[in-house]
């Protein structure tokens, strides 16, 4: 090796920069971070926080601490007595701690205690910054304009069925307003922490795309530990509820101020007991109106079946009498008609019968008259009759004869005895030459035997 190089063995570095901590900083300091995680661990009662420091949202430095459990003890019971919180994850703290440094498990801040008024601050600094946002970006008031029905019971419910606040609400709805048939959708989520943001926010957008099913939003928890409920004053949540299309309307517990999620809800009733009853009271609004209403409408129509009785009964008196004085006048009218019809039948049976009689003297003379006449044109006609026969039949004689004549003269045989010969192929009558060829066979039939011989020459025509 070339010159020798000085160095440190790892204790000895380990070592110096301990005495050199311990050095400058001999008592325990106060500190400002942001505390991301407590990380208690209840079987030893000890807590181990990871602790940060941002700048602009960007972690510029991060370092563990502990917090040994009879110092957690002490620091719980004195921050929860002053903010009214519980120590937990995602606040700024202002803490006094002992920095030390140990060779096997390097550097450490050892959390002796913390100051609860400096978060009780920053709580409230952060808070008033996001009232201010959404009052500039236009969204504070943006849910308080929404118009919650008259009748609200199309509820979708952001909370958790095993929530005493989800029960109650339930009860009093189903139980003690009964005769309204609420319609409630739950819908289930984080009610507290750092979670609470992410899921809240997360059911609203699913409600927001059925926003037709529903009349109002309801965002429900329970009375009790008030640990964790920092994430209403979220500006991300705060902002989700203000966004919100339908009217919000919370109750998430006895916190003393306002948080700003109930700030910019439509509503804003302290417990769910609170909300059910407010809702129980716009349905007994809408009954009673319904029931003045009904009150009006049925005196209305008594006062109306009055007067439609009475007009009735006016026009019954009316009607009646006409048809008095219309019977009269019809069964007058009958009567005359009835005197009528018995004298018309007398008056024709006295025409009948003297029709009849004249019938009766005209049957007996006129057969006698016509029959004479009728045997005289008998025999003319017979007459004329049978010279009609006699002379039809000597017609069809002569005609028959000329028949017989013509018949034997056109006679095949008859034609042959007279020169003529008729010539066959294949036992076929030739009449044209167009169907035979060079070498066939033709029969030539003559009044007295058959010549047989074969086609040499064909000439057409």
């Amino acid at each position: 090796m070339g010159e020798q190089v000085q160095f440190f063995t790892l204790s000895q570095l380990s070592a110096k920069i301990k005495r050199s901590l311990v050095e400058s900083f001999p008592t325990a300091v106060w500190i400002k971070a942001d505390m991301l995680k407590l990380n208690f661990y209840p079987r030893s009662g000890h807590a181990f926080p990871d602790l940060v420091e941002k700048k602009q949202e960007e972690v510029v430095a991060k370092i563990r601490a502990n917090i040994w459990a009879d110092d957690l003890r002490r620091i719980r019971q004195r921050f929860l007595s002053v903010t009214g919180k519980n120590l937990g994850d995602g606040i700024s703290i202002l803490f006094k701690a002992e920095a030390r440094y140990h060779e096997l498990y390097g550097l450490s801040l050892r959390i002796v205690d913390i100051d609860p008024t400096y978060t009780l601050g920053e709580m409230a600094l952060q808070k008033e910054k996001t009232l201010q946002t959404l009052k500039k970006e236009g969204l504070f008031d943006r849910n308080k304009k929404l118009v919650l029905p008259e009748f609200p019971n199309r509820l979708a419910v952001i909370s958790i069925d095993t929530s005493r606040g989800y029960r109650d609400l339930i009860k009093i709805l189903w139980w003690e307003g009964v005769l309204f048939r609420t319609e409630i959708t739950l819908f289930p989520a984080v009610l507290q922490g750092e979670k609470a943001i992410t899921t809240i926010s997360k059911r609203i957008n699913e409600i927001a795309e059925r926003k037709d099913e529903f009349d109002a939003i309801l965002i429900i928890r329970g009375g009790g530990d008030e640990a964790g409920m920092d994430c209403y004053d979220h500006y991300a949540l705060a902002r989700a509820v203000a966004l919100a299309p339908l009217p919000v309307i919370s109750g998430i517990g006895h916190a003393t101020n306002d948080t700003v999620t109930e700030m910019v809800s439509h509503s804003n009733k302290i417990t769910p007991t609170d909300v059910a009853y407010f809702l129980l009271s716009k349905y007994s609004y809408q009954y009673q109106m319904l029931q003045d209403r009904t009150a009006r409408l049925t005196t209305f129509t008594m006062m109306l079946f009055s007067e439609e009785e009475a007009r009735l009964q006016n026009a019954a008196r009316k009607v009646a009498d006409k048809s008095i004085r219309r019977f009269s006048i019809e069964y007058e009218m009958l009567a005359h008609i009835r005197t009528k019809a018995l004298e018309l039948p007398r008056r024709k049976i006295i025409r009948e019968r003297e029709k009849l009689n004249q019938a009766e003297k005209f049957i007996k003379t006129e057969p006698k008259k016509q029959s004479q006449n009728g045997l005289k044109k008998l025999v003319l006609a017979t007459e004329r009759l049978e010279r009609a026969v006699k002379l039809n039949l000597k017609t069809e004689k002569v005609k028959q004869n000329n028949l017989d004549q013509n018949i034997k003269l056109l006679d095949p045989e008859n034609i042959l005895k007279r020169g003529y010969s008729l010539s066959l192929h294949k036992g076929k009558v030739l009449r044209s030459t167009e169907n035979l060829k060079t070498g066939d066979e033709i029969v030539s039939r003559l009044a007295k035997g058959e010549i047989i011989s074969k086609v040499e020459k064909i000439k057409k025509k």
